[in-house]
């Protein structure tokens, strides 16, 4: 009695056109590839943040920067927190990263990776209390370091020597900030007003 060849992927196999890649593993290798290029670019953020040369001409980072001004109906702790938590609950859908939270001076920076290929574009709010006990006045900015992505070999180097060249934030900066205000007000304070800030094109 013979028994059936079982089905699955030998019979993709066998199917398959000669010099073909399975759909299956290229899958895995543009997973392979992206989680490289992810842990490339995490580990030269540091340094690129540092430089930063994305916002060294004032001309240019008006292209790649966006910046706002909030009052917010809460202390200057209540807000950091629900920043942070607004950050956390962003974190896997917008690729951020919270860095720095520094409660002496009121800050926190966040890095933010883009989806593609790993562009580094940073967040950072100061928070200062306000004229009345409960409210909290903060400025938060997102604006693009530099002109080539974090996962490029040496991006730091060639992004300072590429401080020149203008580019667009394609809007992600602008999305973000908006976002983050947006979160923030759904979890737990309230942004009473937000203006943006006349410095940086919208």
């Amino acid at each position: 009695m013979q028994t059936e060849e079982p089905r699955g992927d030998s019979e993709i196999r066998q199917r398959r056109v000669p010099g073909e890649t399975h759909p299956l593993l290229s899958s895995n290798e543009d997973s392979e590839k992206q989680m490289a290029g992810c842990c490339f670019a995490q580990f030269q953020a540091p340094a690129q943040a540092f430089l930063r040369p994305g916002v060294w001409l004032p001309g240019v980072k008006r292209l790649h920067e966006y910046e706002e001004e909030w009052k917010i109906s809460a202390s200057v702790d209540q807000c950091m927190e629900a920043f942070q938590a607004a950050v956390e609950s962003l974190s896997e859908a917008e690729h951020l990263d919270l860095r720095k939270v520094s409660k002496e001076k009121n800050f926190i920076q966040v890095f933010a990776f883009t989806a593609s290929c790993n562009w580094l574009d940073i967040v950072e709010v100061h928070f200062h209390a306000g004229s009345e006990p409960s409210v909290t006045t903060a400025r938060a900015r997102s604006f693009s370091s530099g002109f080539l992505p974090a996962c490029c070999p040496l991006a730091f180097f060639w992004n300072v020597l590429l401080f020149w060249v203008p580019f667009s934030g394609n809007g992600f900066n602008t999305k973000r900030i908006k976002l983050l205000r947006e979160t923030m007000q759904q979890l737990s304070v309230e942004v009473t007003s937000k203006k943006t800030c006349s410095c940086v094109a919208p």
